[in-house]
Parts: C-alpha cells; structure tokens; sequence
C-alpha cells in the first residue's frame, strides 16, 4: 500500500491513529451543532441552515430517495478522501470502480439498512424502558443495542460488501474482512456509543439522518482503506 511508509516512520502518525483524531473531531463538531439551531446558524451560517432546512423537507417528504442518494454520495466522498489523503494516490490514478461501489455499498447499507436499525432499536428501546424509568436508561439501551449490532455485523458487511461488488468469492472476501474485525471493532467501540447516545437523547430524529451520514462519511474513510489493505 502507498501508505506504508507512514506506518514505519515514528515521527509521523499511522493512519489509524489521524483516523482516530479526524472522528473525535467531527464527533465535537456536531455535539456543538446539534446542541440546538442557533449553534448550528453560528458555525455553518444561514445560507448553509436554509439548505439544512430544504434537506430536512426532503428526508420527510421522501425519506428513501433522499437517504439513498445522501449516502451513495458521502461513501463516495469517503472512499475518495481515503484513496487521495490516506493512500496518496493522485486524482488521475483513483480507483473510479472502488468509488462506484463504495456509492452502491453507501446507498443499500447506510441508506436503507441503518436507518431501519436505528429506528427499531429506537422503538424497542422505548418499549423496554416504560413509565418513570424513561430517559437516560433508555437512551443507554437504545445506544448499547445499536452499536452492538452495527460494530460487528454492519462494519464486516460494509467491508465484505465492498470486496465482493470487486469480483472477489465470499471465501475471499470473509478472509479478507475477519483478521481486521478486532481491531475495526475496537475503534467502533471508541467513537460510536457516544454518538448514539447524543442521537437518541438530543438529536431530533428527522435529522438524524444527515448527522450520522456526516459521521459515517469519516468512518467509512477509514473502513475503505482498512478494507482495501
């Protein structure tokens, strides 16, 4: 891989560990935009909040469509910036099959299926979790269940899924996906049980879409390159 050098370099960071400091600074960014819609006029200005609020009419209007098409193009965007900045191809040598399949993976997985999880682990949460007990427990069992199911099942077939849209056997793909599950999980675990509790107990849920397709853009970076090393 063209970023190998990096990883025997001690002076400079290991991919891993940039990834690591890019989520924790996005997981940051939409705390504090999530917060409430002042914030988020203050730091993305009203012209950008205008189009937030469009986005929002359409995720309502036409949930499927809209979540499909958001993140067939934010899985691109990630394995893009994975191919450019964390393997130091130039924009003439990008893989443009991997981006096509990065958009198909995007568009089945996170716009179709982690919708429908977030969702049901939203309403079974709730209905695990009655009367007086409602809130912070639930949040927490809504979070611990959703991450439980995403770090493991959903990340080994987002990287499968990538690896067989290539051509490659199921055989292959499973070889090429569970040695690098423990240390994919480990970073899941890390990163995401925070973000789910801020989704389940501040973000509205008409726009939960887009916050976590921002998060998931930045993961995926990562679930790209780790995919294809």
């Amino acid at each position: 891989r063209s970023h190998r050098a990096s990883l025997t370099d001690p002076a400079r960071p290991r991919p891993n560990e940039r990834m690591r400091a890019h989520l924790v600074c996005l997981f940051a960014l939409l705390s504090s935009v999530a917060a409430s819609p002042l914030n988020a006029i203050k730091v993305i200005g009203r012209p950008v909040a205008k189009l937030g609020t469009a986005y929002r009419s359409a995720l309502k209007t036409q949930p499927f469509v809209t979540n499909v098409a958001t993140m067939g193009s934010l899985f691109t965007c990630s394995d893009l910036l994975a191919q450019t900045a964390v393997e130091k191809k130039s924009l003439g040598k990008v893989d443009r099959q991997r981006l096509r399949n990065a958009a198909i993976v995007g568009g089945i997985y996170s716009g179709i299926c982690v919708p429908q999880i977030y969702q049901f682990m939203d309403k079974l949460g709730s209905a695990m979790v009655k009367g007086a007990q409602q809130g912070k427990r639930a949040t927490l069992i809504k979070a611990f269940m959703t991450t439980t199911v995403l770090c493991s099942l959903g990340n080994g077939s987002n990287m499968a899924g990538r690896l067989l849209l290539e051509g490659k056997s199921m055989r292959e793909a499973l070889d090429g996906v569970l040695p690098k599950m423990p240390e994919v999980i480990k970073y899941d675990i890390s990163i995401w049980p925070f973000y789910d509790v801020l989704c389940f107990s501040v973000i509205p849920p008409e726009i939960r879409g887009v916050t976590t397709g921002c998060m998931s853009c930045m993961w995926n970076t990562y679930l790209s390159f780790t995919a294809h090393g």
